[in-house]
């Protein structure tokens, strides 16, 4: 019997063989390092629509007010050192950055990638940044406000980690620090505080976690990583759903219900947020309101993203009101 052969998909080597290929590039970007001279870079505008939207709308921009020389179009980009903006395309194209040049590079990137939207390369040379910038009592400030300025949240993060640990050697800087600086640093320090001691109820459960664990999920749900703390909690919360039962003959029922803390990543099992023990879940054929254990209400369905609005049926046996439920699907970060 034959081994199984498969081939390596040539597309994103193909692709990243186009980076910087001036037969074949539509456009062209005449970039000027801070120091002076002029360096042409080649790109496409398709790839930088797949890859790179904030990019090609700053392209489009320059566009509608530009000539064409060659049938390229040719954009100036001032302030950015050639070497950060060849990595930069070339992680447009899919290529890899090696590790010790996101290290040496890595703040010069967060600057050129938060610039032209690039929220993933961000990210990632965010990581490296923090990973190779040791954190002291006299830097912290610097580095505090560059975090705030560019919305690093780990590295904002890891700045008030360091805070925290070390109150007393940091806490008479405070003294000499500009007002407005001093009032945000002091309301992301009770952030951190906050999450360090797990405070918040289930509507908290987000705001208990890391940067980190937060990228994680939002990863995990295809959503953009990028951004300050509180604007990965928002689009992380309006990402799941809770469910809004109304209408039940058994009171108890009726509420709000959202998974478990401890099961945030299921949509199999949900408690109502207030009041007595009673869940949402999946059972046999479908969907279950339960107290404790006993099945109080119950749907037939295969959707296993959510119960349906109606179709429940009461569980006369187990001494359910008759009246059965109607279920709203909300999400978290709305107001209801």
């Amino acid at each position: 019997m034959y081994e199984l052969f498969i081939p390596t998909n040539p597309c994103f080597g193909g692709i990243l063989t186009h980076c910087n290929h001036q037969d074949s590039a539509d456009i062209a970007f005449d970039v000027d390092e801070p120091g002076g001279g002029t360096q042409r870079f080649y790109a496409h505008r398709l790839i930088l629509r797949m890859s790179a939207p904030s990019l090609a709308e700053y392209c489009d921009g320059v566009a509608a007010s530009s000539d064409f020389v060659d049938a390229l179009l040719v954009v100036p980009v001032s302030n950015v050192r050639h070497a950060v903006f060849h990595h930069l395309l070339y992680y447009v194209y899919g290529g890899i950055i090696a590790a010790e040049v996101l290290k040496e590079l890595s703040r010069d990137i967060i600057e050129v990638a938060d610039r032209f939207g690039l929220g993933h390369l961000k990210v990632l040379a965010e990581g490296y940044y923090v990973e190779s910038t040791t954190i002291n009592v006299g830097n912290l400030f610097e580095i505090y406000h560059f975090s705030d300025t560019k919305k690093c949240a780990l590295l904002k993060e890891t700045v008030m980690n360091f805070i925290l640990d070390n109150v007393t050697k940091v806490l008479h800087l405070f003294h000499g620090v500009d007002g407005s600086q001093s009032e945000s640093m002091i309301t992301d320090l009770l952030t951190a505080l906050a999450k360090s001691r797990a405070i918040g109820g289930l509507d908290g459960f987000f705001k208990t976690m890391s940067v980190v664990n937060l990228r994680k999920k939002l990863d995990e749900r295809g959503l953009d990583v990028d951004g300050t703390y509180e604007m990965l909690v928002d689009s992380l919360e309006r990402s799941y759903p809770c469910f809004i039962v109304e209408g039940a003959g058994s009171a108890c029922v009726n509420g709000r219900y959202i998974a478990a803390a401890n099961a945030y990543h299921l949509l199999g099992k949900m408690s109502k947020e207030e009041g007595v023990d009673v869940q949402l879940r999946v059972c046999t054929n479908g969907w279950g309101i339960s107290w404790p254990e006993k099945i109080l209400y119950r749907v037939r369905s295969t959707e296993s993203q959510g119960p349906p609005s109606n179709g429940w049926k009461t569980e006369t046996k187990h001494g359910a009101v008759d009246s059965p439920p109607f279920v709203t699907t909300k999400f978290l970060g709305k107001k209801i």
